[in-house]
């Protein structure tokens, strides 16, 4: 399974819309290796959408998202887990321990 989390200043990002870095993982038996950080500052919606479909993801863990980002993600089948804020490994950790988050 691979997850993205969209990233400002090590914590997620407040609007996925206008991240700075995704980060994506890689979830494989119970285990989260980190496999890639994709800039993400410098890219135009349209670029950011291409990068978001090459990625091929299953889940992203984010806080905010507009709707046309939900409905990109979701048309891929890209589940996604919102209102989620703090820092990265924080959310992480919470994410692989109790698996509680509601997808959306």
């Amino acid at each position: 399974m691979k997850i993205a989390i969209p990233l400002w200043q090590n914590r997620v990002a407040p609007l996925m819309d206008c991240c700075s870095k995704l980060k994506v993982f890689e979830l494989k038996e119970g285990r989260l290796k980190e496999i890639n950080t994709v800039d993400m500052a410098t890219l135009n919606l349209a670029e950011r959408i291409k990068v978001l479909r090459q990625l091929n993801l299953d889940l992203v863990i984010c806080n905010g998202i507009s709707f046309f980002y939900r409905a990109c993600l979701l048309v891929n089948t890209v589940k996604v887990i919102s209102d989620v804020y703090g820092e990265e490994q924080l959310v992480l950790a919470k994410y692989l321990h109790e698996q509680n988050f509601k997808t959306k």
